[in-house]
């Protein structure tokens, strides 16, 4: 049995570091993919989960910028305290901003184990750890705790912060990422940010679960394929995968009784919806649309026809999910989309 402890609410630079936790597990790790859900402030500052819950990543993160090797060990206990609890956490992550020279071996390294802290700076990070519990537990550490800390320490990874529109940067896979302003990027991770913070309001406090499968039911998490979208929907200008049929999109469709017409629309965002989310071809997907939008910035007034008839042709046949339906409704979606901002 598991109980949940309050977490108290953070400020907002605090609460930017737990998206910088989110958009870590959400696009830096080589298991990204196999992360769908992201439980927020409820068995830590956040907690990613695969579809089943049966696999879980547990993150901590502390934005403070005077970060020594004791207020890292201190800064362990909840990740600690989760790995002696009775639910299974299979990986344990600690992010935190750049710290001083003279911490670790390798400085240039953003991902590292404690082995890479010098072995000083260990003693103290451990002695800081110890002190936390003993804190917590009247003063009290026996040594099968001690001997647990060993272990947990040895599977801990430590992640160094990054700038806010690196994290956006990793969703989006376009050639020239650059082609976008710092506070584009940015716009779209307070976003992600203020989503995450407004579901700390939940209260779960003190509720006691055998499965982290029972969280599901207080809605207090956010999903992967949903901050894709997001990020996505930012980027076209408008919301995909929504009932309106887009008015540069109506001469395919003229002729056409109404039924037949909704049928398309569907199968239209069903084959944009496959296609976006295939994990094994998200290069193609975005590449399509970078041409896209490079097509149109040099010719406004061009009809849906016209765009797709100048796309890269490898880039048609590499999206093998889209027909050309598909992608003509996709390119009325962004050409609305883009007169719209302007």
């Amino acid at each position: 049995m598991y109980q949940i402890q309050y977490t108290e609410r953070n400020n907002k630079k605090a609460s930017e570091y737990e998206t910088r936790s989110l958009l870590y597990l959400l696009t830096m790790r080589a298991d990204s993919e196999d992360i769908s859900l992201f439980f927020i402030d409820c068995l830590n500052d956040l907690t990613g989960s695969d579809e089943s819950c049966n696999t879980l990543w547990d993150a901590q993160s502390k934005g403070v910028s005077t970060l020594n090797p004791t207020k890292i060990g201190e800064s362990l206990i909840t990740l600690f305290e989760n790995y002696i609890s009775e639910l299974e956490f299979n990986h344990h992550i600690l992010l935190m901003p750049k710290l001083k020279e003279g911490y670790l071996v390798d400085e240039s390294l953003l991902s590292f184990g404690f082995n890479n802290f010098l072995n000083e700076k260990k003693t103290y990070l451990i002695e800081g750890l110890k002190n936390e519990f003993k804190r917590r537990n009247n003063n009290n550490i026996s040594q099968i705790i001690i001997d647990n800390m060993d272990h947990f320490l040895q599977k801990t990874v430590f992640v160094i912060g990054q700038e806010k529109e690196k994290y956006i940067q990793e969703i989006v896979h376009f050639k020239n990422k650059n082609s976008y302003s710092s506070d584009f990027y940015n716009s779209i991770f307070d976003e992600i940010r203020d989503k995450q913070t407004a579901l700390k309001n939940i209260n779960v406090e003190g509720i006691k679960i055998k499965h982290p499968s029972e969280l599901l039911a207080y809605k207090k998490l956010l999903k992967g394929n949903d901050i894709k979208l997001m990020v996505l929907n930012r980027f076209i200008g408008t919301e995909l995968f929504k009932s309106d049929i887009p008015i540069y999109y109506f001469d395919e469709i003229k002729g056409m009784d109404r039924q037949d017409v909704n049928d398309l629309i569907q199968e239209n965002n069903s084959k944009i919806s496959r296609t976006f989310f295939n994990k094994n071809n998200k290069n193609s997907f975005w590449l399509l649309l970078e041409n896209i939008m490079l097509v149109f910035a040099k010719n406004t007034n061009a009809d849906i026809r016209n765009i797709y008839d100048q796309i890269d042709k490898r880039l048609l046949i590499s999206n093998y999910t889209m027909d050309e339906q598909s992608i003509l409704f996709f390119i009325s979606l962004i050409k609305s989309g883009i007169n719209v901002d302007n």
